[in-house]
């Protein structure tokens, strides 16, 4: 691990769920919905299709993806703590962020959580 994962790492070891995450290749924030000691659930609005846009940040090793198996949905925030039990090895089936699709955390800004009406 190099020493800016462990940079990236550190600007978000106190976060909660419901704060807002912006990585420096996204324009839009991802909120975070499920969380553990190693792993972030977090999603986006993609309006365009009325679903949501996901990514697993692993802080152990300073990256964040997509989950490595097919057909999980990231629509509440239930399943989003569903994916945390797979990610930890807790249920029928095991999960890990996809070793074809990560990229290396990189992070622009930590946000608060949005206030609700």
């Amino acid at each position: 691990m190099t020493l800016t994962s462990l940079f990236e790492i550190e600007k978000l070891s106190g976060v909660v769920v419901g704060q807002r995450i912006r990585f420096q290749e996204e324009k839009q924030a991802y909120t975070i919905q499920a969380r553990s000691e190693r792993y972030l659930v977090c999603t986006k609005p993609f309006n365009p299709r009325k679903t949501v846009l996901y990514t697993i940040v692993d802080l152990e090793n300073g990256i964040r993806g997509t989950e490595n198996i097919w057909g999980s949905g990231f629509m509440d925030v239930k399943s989003c703590e569903e994916a945390i039990d797979r990610l930890e090895g807790r249920g029928t089936f095991h999960s890990q962020v996809s070793n074809r699709n990560w990229i290396h955390l990189r992070v622009d800004e930590v946000l608060p959580a949005r206030k609700t009406k």
